[in-house]
């Protein structure tokens, strides 16, 4: 096979690499309403699931979301 053939395939299967997206869910508490600034727990949700995504997934793009 020619390099020019090679590249071309190396090109394609470039396009069809798929972005993974990942929604990452954290839940407030009640004393959380009252605080200005971000409590401990949500901290840490927030480093412990970043982290195993770093681990597990090397590109992707994360979405956070919070409830009350």
């Amino acid at each position: 096979m020619s390099k020019k053939r090679e590249r071309i395939r190396q090109t394609d299967k470039e396009k069809d690499v798929t972005l993974v997206r990942i929604a990452i869910y954290m839940r407030l508490s009640k004393t959380d309403e009252t605080m200005r600034e971000e409590s401990n727990s949500i901290s840490m949700q927030r480093i412990l699931i970043r982290t195993y995504i770093a681990s597990h997934f090397t590109e992707c793009e994360v979405m956070e979301y919070q409830e009350m």
